[in-house]
């Protein structure tokens, strides 16, 4: 009897190793193959991703410029109107543009969207407080005019400091 268990045992034995064996070097390729796939298919969103969010630091910035008084001022000045004329201007083109590229926020980081938001606020809030001081029916001339003394006595914007940090914020991570 103990002749068919040693007989068993010296057949079996290396068997169950070899598989044993087997199945370890199974589980670590397939171990292996399987944080390959994961770090490909991070590559892959990496690659989708950076376009993209690129992109939408491109346009928050085009944004940003596009709210510029000065910008405002050129593009929406003409002869004639008044303060309430293009007081209500700016502050439509300003709304505009920002619901234009809400969808932005996906890609741009917390601090970056909040900076954006807060240069839109910041922006209209001093035109409003202009054109108040100004007078609704004052020529357009007189308000743009008390626009671009603010603008040349402010050290920095709101929409300047929003870009200032998305640009550090790009050259960081890119």
């Amino acid at each position: 009897m103990e002749y068919i268990i040693l007989e068993i045992l010296k057949y079996s034995l290396p068997t169950l190793l070899s598989l044993g064996a087997v199945c370890w070097m199974m589980k670590s390729f397939l171990d292996q193959s399987y944080r390959l796939k994961i770090l490909e298919n991070q590559q892959e969103q990496v690659n989708i991703f950076t376009p993209l969010r690129l992109q939408a630091y491109e346009r928050m910035i085009t944004y940003l410029e596009r709210i510029d008084f000065t910008h405002l001022i050129h593009t929406i000045y003409s002869e004639g109107k008044s303060t309430q004329y293009i007081q209500a201007e700016m502050v439509h083109t300003i709304r505009e543009e920002f619901y234009h590229n809400i969808s932005q926020q996906i890609y741009l980081s917390n601090a970056a969207w909040s900076l954006a938001e807060n240069s839109k606020e910041e922006m209209i809030k001093t035109i409003n407080i202009i054109a108040n001081q100004t007078g609704a029916e004052t020529e357009g001339l007189v308000f743009c005019q008390n626009v671009l003394n603010l603008v040349s006595n402010t050290p920095i914007l709101p929409n300047v400091a929003a870009i200032q940090f998305m640009k550090a914020e790009i050259r960081q991570h890119f």
